[in-house]
């Protein structure tokens, strides 16, 4: 049984523990019992309280042997324990202990001096599984995951289903692309997203052997009518005055660089830092990567509610069982709405049914991710194509159209006369989770230990890497290296002022 470990709080307390559980042994190993580093935070005496003493052993991570933390629930009562944090008490150190630790201390007496009864652990140890319950296993999720896991945080995923990725994450295009030129939050966690893509696509190969088939080739925009001439073209002037990459070209530039482009072209602009991923092998190589850094995950199994203690939330059921944790985290795409109206906070999160043809085009037709007459092409190394994409508010119907896809073909062969040839392979949909001021990025309104990461839009895959960084460093740090300020959940109201 994995279990994350007691807390030595320090070198005295290490001794007088050593010293009055003649089982210590049998459990810690010699690293272990030389750890010294108090973890204690403020919310310890809720951990303690009830007559139980969690034991913590992140520094090992190691599979314990429960019928030895059962020897020493039963030989320990809590007013013993008691006893032992009054010999340890922070009197005699308190010149070299903080004051958050001699609050611990203070809390955790006062909590077990409350029970005198014996304690089993191995009765208690599934109340608390993990300092942070992730709900929600796509790439946002798992992204989260990954990335606390790598500062070491316990952490479970839940999901309904029975995988990580089968929603939107696996349904995306897997396109990058930042090309707003303001300095605005929102682009500027777009460019700061796209700008992680190169190293982590060389760190999870390294950790999980997946490659997730990042490659930066670029977006050619082909332009059809003097409208479209003239929003491109700005853009492209805008983005190079300010410092960043475009590329105006002509008909013919065009048709060189893309020689399967419809002869019907006046020109093109070209965002040579778009790039592209492998979606699906992205979020499985986030989830591979957690798990080898000790993550658990609990899938197929839906939230039925949430349990809370003196208004704060403590466990999340699934199953009927109760699952606890420090930290809650809202990652459930388009589901993440009705998840934060269960604890009475009604943040709309609505699904935006997107509906993708792939086709299979060889010799490949591209190089270029191609936009245009509103749909976008992108070819794969394997020679399939994508063509996409709807966005219809339909509620959560996946099912996919004759009309919806007709369109996306008919847009398809307009910009390339040759996919009529191509030989179709199949559609599919899946749900946006559409947010009107999203993302959403911060804790729940009123809510100290819940967090909302949710309300990507199109936007779920590029934004993946900097939502994962910046969740965890806002759950361990307290700070961010990009504000959250700009995305933080907002209960909904009308224009009445009703919520």
């Amino acid at each position: 049984m994995r279990l994350s470990c007691f807390v030595l709080t320090c070198p005295e307390f290490s001794k007088i523990l050593l010293s009055r559980c003649a089982s210590i042994n049998e459990i810690l190993s010699p690293d272990v019992v030389k750890l010294s580093r108090l973890l204690c935070h403020d919310d310890v005496a809720r951990k303690l309280g009830g007559g139980f003493f969690q034991e913590y052993f992140k520094y090992t991570r190691k599979s314990l042997n429960c019928q030895s933390f059962s020897k020493i629930g039963t030989a320990m009562p809590s007013t013993e324990i008691t006893g032992l944090f009054a010999e340890a008490s922070p009197r005699s150190t308190s010149s070299r202990l903080p004051e958050k630790l001699t609050i611990s201390f203070f809390c955790v007496k006062l909590f077990l001096s409350r029970k005198s009864t014996p304690f089993s652990l191995e009765a208690n140890l599934n109340q608390h599984q993990a300092d942070v319950v992730i709900i929600g296993g796509g790439i946002i999720g798992c992204a989260i995951a990954y990335n606390l896991a790598k500062r070491d945080v316990s952490t479970l995923v839940i999901d309904k289903a029975a995988r990580v990725g089968t929603e939107a994450s696996w349904a995306g295009a897997g396109i990058l692309t930042s090309h707003a030129s303001t300095h605005e939050p929102y682009p500027t966690l777009c460019r700061a997203s796209l700008a992680l893509y190169p190293a982590l696509a060389d760190e999870l190969k390294a950790a999980t052997q997946i490659d997730i088939e990042f490659i930066r080739a670029g977006t050619l925009s082909v332009i059809f009518n003097p409208d479209e001439a003239a929003g491109l073209i700005g853009l492209a002037e805008r983005r190079v005055s300010r410092g960043f990459s475009a590329e105006v070209l002509t008909a013919e530039e065009a048709l060189r660089l893309e020689p399967a482009l419809s002869p019907a072209i006046k020109g093109a602009v070209l965002f040579p830092e778009d790039a592209q991923v492998r979606n699906p092998k992205l979020v499985t190589a986030f989830a591979k990567g957690a798990a080898q850094l000790g993550t658990q995950f609990k899938l197929g199994n839906p939230i039925a509610g949430f349990i809370r203690e003196n208004g704060r939330v403590v466990a999340t059921v699934v199953n009927g069982e109760r699952i606890y944790a420090d930290t809650f985290v809202i990652a459930a795409g388009c589901w993440a709405g009705t998840l934060a109206g269960m604890l009475g906070c009604p943040i709309p999160i609505v699904p935006a049914k997107g509906q993708i043809v792939l086709v299979e085009a060889m010799p490949p037709r591209f190089q270029h991710m191609i936009d245009g007459l509103g749909v976008y092409l992108v070819p794969r190394a394997d020679g399939k194509l994508l063509i996409g994409a709807t966005v219809e508010v339909v509620g959560y119907d996946k099912s996919t159209t004759v009309d919806g896809v007709k369109q996306m073909i008919d847009a398809g062969i307009g910009i390339s006369p040759s996919l009529a040839q191509s030989t179709f392979v199949q559609t599919w949909a899946g749900l946006r989770p559409y947010a009107k001021k999203g993302p959403l990025l911060g804790y729940l309104p009123e809510h100290e230990n819940v967090v909302l990461a949710s309300g990507h839009f199109k936007n779920g895959i590029l934004l993946a890497p900097i939502t994962g960084k910046l969740i965890a460093e806002l759950l361990t740090d307290r700070e961010t290296s990009l504000s959250l300020e700009p995305f933080q959940p907002q209960i909904w109201q009308d224009e009445n002022g009703a919520v």
